[in-house]
């Protein structure tokens, strides 16, 4: 059943009759957020325009893993980068012991729970005393795009979410014996950034990380290596849906 609604059309079912200028991340972030809003799903999923599914998978299976334990993946940063520290504080603060600020790992499983996005919108909105839409044309929400800024507030109120799982990235990479990732990850901890000089040790832990948590979702742009994402596609079963540049045909798996 399939529904195309202009995004003017979208905000009118929430009472906005006039749109305002914003930049262009919150600007699309408000599509998908008001998008999840209006469908009234007890679970719902971003694609990103360029998403491409490079093989065999099903939807069915892929929402059964997401309720039955819902995960995401995300790492911490001390920098200040597009306004994360910002973000993380207008959400919690800081949590005791935790160094760094919450980031997102660049994973385009972008899932949202409705009984959560509705706790989303009330605190965003409460805390504006404006709405959802009003609160994101505000120039310190540059960074409300929307799967950073939802994962990070639940991250922020896991008391409110204890059967969600936050992977540490960083930390799990090391516990599976990564000792040298800046060897695999030659610009940050995403996927899209493994480059070409990766060993096979490098191979072995991305492949038993992707089985441990059924991995599904990758960034792929031209800088990455397409030799290493290939091989993770045909050994990973649950691998399959690119997010990518354009190029995803070249990713198709070889059997």
């Amino acid at each position: 059943d399939l529904r195309v609604m202009a995004f003017p059309a979208l905000l009118r079912e929430f009472n906005v009759t006039r749109e305002l200028d914003m930049w262009k991340f919150p600007y699309q972030s408000l599509k998908k957020l008001y998008g999840a809003k209006y469908l009234n799903c007890t679970w719902s999923l971003e694609f990103d325009a360029d998403s491409v599914i490079v093989k065999a998978m099903s939807f069915k299976e892929m929402f059964a893993d997401m309720e039955q334990q819902p995960t995401y993946f995300y790492y911490l940063t001390d920098t200040d980068q597009d306004g994360i520290r910002n973000l993380n504080l207008k959400f919690g603060g800081a949590l005791e012991g935790l160094t760094g600020h919450f980031c997102n790992w660049g994973y385009q499983g972008w899932f949202m729970e409705r009984v959560a996005l509705d706790h989303f919108f009330e605190y965003v909105e409460s805390t504006h005393n404006s709405s959802m839409y009003r609160a994101a044309a505000e120039p310190e929400f540059r960074v409300l795009w929307s799967p950073v800024a939802f994962q990070s507030f639940v991250f922020w109120h896991l008391d409110r979410y204890p059967h969600y799982r936050f992977v540490n990235v960083v930390d799990t990479l090391r516990g599976f014996a990564l000792t040298d990732y800046n060897k695999c990850f030659g610009r940050g901890w995403e996927l899209e950034y493994v480059t070409n000089t990766v060993d096979h040790s490098c191979f072995e832990v991305m492949e038993r990380f992707m089985r441990t948590f059924r991995y599904r979702f990758f960034r792929y742009h031209d800088w990455g290596s397409d030799e290493f994402l290939i091989r993770l596609l045909n050994t990973v079963p649950s691998l399959s849906i690119a997010a990518c540049d354009g190029r995803a045909p070249q990713l198709l798996p070889t059997h």
